[in-house]
């Protein structure tokens, strides 16, 4: 699954040739036309992405069992996320809905190329369904009561089969 088409997300597809990628059909609309101030959409990674078996998602779903897939705007208008359920409770990998501590603390978004509101939104979706999250630019944030803590020597081990 890919979050949203930002290069720092997708651009080492190509290691997977064989890959079956999911993406929100609205962040593959987005590529197509990104906002002007967005300079992270790789050149061409719709062309890329064509040659992979892409299953282009346009609602919340699950698409495995434990695995949900659902729509997290705010920093692009497509960007999404995944709910996994695990013996640790749910697990949200929340792409860049959540890239960092901060925006949790603030409950905004930093560059959101779709909309701040949007964003807010996304954070509390994810704050209200996970125990733990996994930002995109940050290490696992652990539910302890009320709010999100994380540990430096925290480890997370997914294995997928």
């Amino acid at each position: 699954m890919l979050s949203h088409l930002h290069y720092d997300h997708c651009v080492n597809v190509d290691l997977f040739p064989k890959a079956h990628v999911y993406l929100s059909q609205r962040e593959w609309d987005y590529a197509e036309s990104p906002n002007p101030k967005d300079l992270f959409i790789p050149w061409k990674i719709r062309e890329l992405l064509g040659e992979y078996q892409v299953t282009l998602i346009d609602d919340d779903r699950d698409i495995a069992k434990g695995v949900h897939f659902f729509q997290t705007p705010g920093h692009t208008p497509g960007s999404s996320a995944l709910a996994l359920e695990t013996k640790q409770g749910t697990v949200v990998l929340a792409g860049d809905a959540i890239k960092y501590p901060k925006e949790m603390l603030l409950k905004r978004p930093d560059m959101a190329f779709d909309s701040e509101e949007n964003g807010r939104k996304s954070i509390t979706k994810i704050m209200e369904m996970a125990d733990i999250i996994v930002p995109g630019h940050f290490g696992e944030l652990c539910r302890c009561e009320q709010q999100f803590i994380w540990e430096e020597d925290s480890v997370l081990q997914l294995v997928a089969r």
